[in-house]
């Protein structure tokens, strides 16, 4: 098949979900953003945008109804735990993802996550002990890492709340990937980042280096998590290293997958990740990363590219849930738009279905990302866009495409 036929322009039907001039958003790419039946669109109402937020600017949490003709916001509550690149992590809960709603916040000097239920009215019915990442489909389980360290790091990325860090030095024994029972809230720290720098090939001599772990992920069977595990210090070349690396879900049978530069990723299945990573060759492209396979020291040997001809820049890719596409975006062109695309996994066919401007002033840690989400019934995507002049949520009707 040629490059040409690989490559398919073919927009998709768009709906703004959110009201004009006002400014919404949902956050990062690895979450589903609708309920179990797909009718409510959760989302985070933000007085401004081009800049970092404070913490004394709280957002406000809550869902839209897709069943009405102009859907309606309802609020559910507020969080002065929330960024940019990846909200307050807002989402459903898996134990009752049709009306358990759950985000993080800072109350009483500490991070929590918080757990609204829509049939007692969206009153807040829970709080646990820590902020959480990510949880497992499978079961009463979340994985939470400290939002103040990513905020050291990143702060596009962590939460600006006066908090201590959990472990205050460079190379944390007591901070890392926590586990927490969502329905007791016991936690437990299960891979703290010093293990992660010793895992071979070891970091843990590198001189003045400062290391934090983000972009946590747990496998659809909810047996095994993959993070980035990253640190940056004086003597590197990069802004900062990133590893790759997959545990059990208590931490053990640690392994790196990647040493040289991975980024972006999603689980396909329980044994493989794509991911947008540096091979040993020194190619960058996406990759099915094999966790199983891996021989540490050469990564190359489980690296399969994917659509290297078509997809050639990195992006925020998620598997549709029945696992046959995956959408995937593009930082701005030198037209200023942002493409939005799927790729087919059973050819590498790439399908470019929309472009959304991006303004200059959006550059930066408050950019505007598309973080393109699934809809449950894989249908539908979802992105957050400032094409309009406004940051808001727009939905994407691919039926005619997946079908």
């Amino acid at each position: 098949m040629s490059e040409a036929s690989r490559h398919r322009t073919c927009p998709m039907p768009v709906r703004r979900v959110s009201p004009a001039d006002e400014h919404f958003f949902f956050g990062y790419y690895d979450k589903f953003p609708t309920n179990c039946s797909d009718r409510y669109l959760l989302g985070l109402k933000v007085d401004f945008i081009g800049r970092l937020p404070t913490h004394e600017e709280p957002a406000t949490v809550g869902y839209f109804d897709l069943a009405e003709s102009q859907p309606r916001f309802i609020p559910l509550g507020h969080s002065s735990s929330w960024c940019w690149q990846q909200s307050n992590m807002a989402q459903w809960l898996p134990e009752d993802n049709e009306r358990l709603v759950v985000y993080n916040d800072f109350r009483d000097g500490e991070f929590v996550a918080v757990v609204h239920d829509l049939e007692q009215g969206g009153t807040e019915v829970r709080v646990l002990p820590r902020a959480i990442y990510t949880y497992s489909q499978t079961g009463p389980v979340g994985l939470s890492v400290d939002f103040a360290r990513v905020y050291k790091a990143r702060a596009g990325y962590g939460y600006p709340n006066p908090a201590p860090f959990t472990d205050p030095s460079d190379l944390p024994q007591a901070d890392g990937v926590w586990c927490v029972d969502t329905t007791s809230g016991q936690h437990r720290l299960v891979l703290p980042i010093s293990a992660m720098a010793g895992l071979a090939p070891s970091v843990l001599e590198i001189p003045e280096a400062f290391h934090w772990v983000n972009h946590v992920q747990i496998n659809p069977s909810g047996t095994r998590f993959a993070c980035l595990h990253r640190f940056k210090a004086p003597s590197l070349t990069r802004n900062w290293e990133t590893r790759l690396i997959t545990a059990n879900m208590d931490g053990t049978d640690a392994r790196v997958l990647g040493t040289r530069m991975v980024s972006h990723y999603d689980w396909q299945d329980d044994e493989t990740i794509l991911g947008w990573a540096l091979d040993r060759e020194g190619e960058q492209a996406f990759f099915l990363i094999d966790d199983h396979s891996c021989d540490t020291g050469d990564f190359s040997a489980c690296f399969e590219p994917v659509a290297v001809d078509v997809v050639t820049n990195d992006g925020h890719c998620n598997f549709s849930p029945d696992r046959r596409f995956f959408a995937n975006d593009t930082y701005p062109n030198a037209d200023r738009d942002r493409v939005l695309m799927l790729v087919r996994c059973q050819d590498g066919v790439r399908f470019d279905i929309g472009n959304f401007h991006a303004p200059r002033f959006m550059d930066g840690e408050w950019r505007c990302d598309l973080h393109p989400n699934w809809f449950r019934n894989g249908t539908s995507v979802c992105i957050d866009s400032v094409h309009e002049g406004f940051r808001g949520l727009y939905v994407l009707d691919v039926r005619e495409l997946v079908d």
